[in-house]
């Protein structure tokens, strides 16, 4: 599979190992433009993530963002955060799944760097 391989750190996120109803790693962000920097590339117009556990411990990732020429991106995976690679379903992936069965050929990531932090590797 194609590997995408980005540098971002979202925070306010704690450690794994916590059972799915109390998990920190649940909920919902929306990236503070004015606090965020973008190397390479022009900067967002917006972006929100959403975070859920499902009863099996798998992670549940959404994201929603729009470029600075007003195009939308969607973007989920389900996912443990162990350093794995997990698909990683676009609005394009996702209808061809559906439609044809066919899986995503690009995966994602995701470690825990500390009690706060999980990094997307």
């Amino acid at each position: 599979m194609k590997k995408i391989i980005v540098a971002i750190v979202l925070t306010g996120l704690a450690a794994l190992g916590q059972s799915p109803a109390t998990s920190p790693f649940t909920g919902k962000w929306r990236l503070n433009l004015d606090k965020s920097t973008f190397n390479p590339g022009p900067k967002l117009n917006m972006a929100a993530y959403q975070f859920s556990v499902r009863p099996d411990g798998f992670i549940v990732g959404t994201n929603i963002s729009v470029n600075a020429q007003g195009v939308l991106a969607t973007n989920m995976t389900v996912s443990h955060y162990d350093g794995n690679d997990y698909p990683s379903y676009g609005a394009g992936t996702i209808a061809e799944l559906i439609a044809t069965g066919k899986k995503a050929n690009t995966t994602m990531a995701f470690k825990v760097v500390d009690a706060r932090t999980v990094q997307l590797i």
